[in-house]
């Protein structure tokens, strides 16, 4: 029997912890959306417990799931949108934060993934992440049922449950929570830039 510790974390939670490893595991940056989300597929499609539902687009898989996590790890700053060149194609390019500009997850934290599902991250950015574009697409379009599927038909179905039990002890649970919730995180965000623009001169020492 294992002596570590266990806690539980919201799904939501981890799915931004989820989405923050596999954005992190890009060289530079995952070059588009649509890259991101065939990458996050083809992360997922093996694993037991699935965080992101993924339907039939016009581009193959898409997870509105996954694009509501993205939006929310954009808007704490721990992940960062930057238009691609033209010769890159079109849209944005993401890349994860490096640690100590923003607030962002400690390491230690990361032992709430699962080695499979690290592993199975880590070998789908680099199996699918670097692929040229048509490539993926014909990649994603020739999957098992696709072709089959209507438009916006579920194609692979989340089943994780609303609580992630993970190897945490509860202090570090606590603070992943908070570390990775868009309120508290706007919070020290804004804070901080209130006091970079308050001006101290108008305090008076006595």
């Amino acid at each position: 029997m294992s002596d570590t510790p266990m806690c539980e974390i919201p799904i939501d939670v981890y799915r931004r912890l989820r989405l923050l490893y596999l954005i992190e595991q890009f060289d530079v940056a995952c070059f588009g959306s649509v890259r991101l989300h065939k990458t996050a597929y083809f992360s997922e499609k093996e694993q037991q417990v699935r965080v992101f539902t993924f339907r039939k687009a016009r581009h193959g898989q898409y997870s509105e799931d996954l694009e509501n996590t993205l939006e929310q790890l954009l808007t704490m700053d721990l992940v960062v949108a930057e238009p691609m060149e033209s010769s890159q194609g079109k849209g944005n390019k993401y890349h994860a934060v490096k640690e100590g500009s923003v607030p962002c997850p400690h390491a230690q934290w990361l032992a709430a993934i699962s080695a499979d599902a690290k592993n199975a991250i880590e070998q789908a950015v680099q199996t699918y992440g670097y692929k040229k574009l048509p490539e993926l697409l014909e990649t994603a379009h020739t999957q098992d049922g696709f072709e089959d599927a209507a438009g916006f038909d579920v194609l692979l179905q989340a089943n994780a449950p609303e609580y992630i039990p993970v190897s945490l002890s509860q202090e570090a649970c606590d603070d992943l929570i908070l570390a990775l919730s868009p309120g508290f995180v706007m919070t020290l965000l804004d804070l901080s830039q209130a006091v970079k623009e308050f001006d101290f001169r108008r305090v008076r020492s006595d």
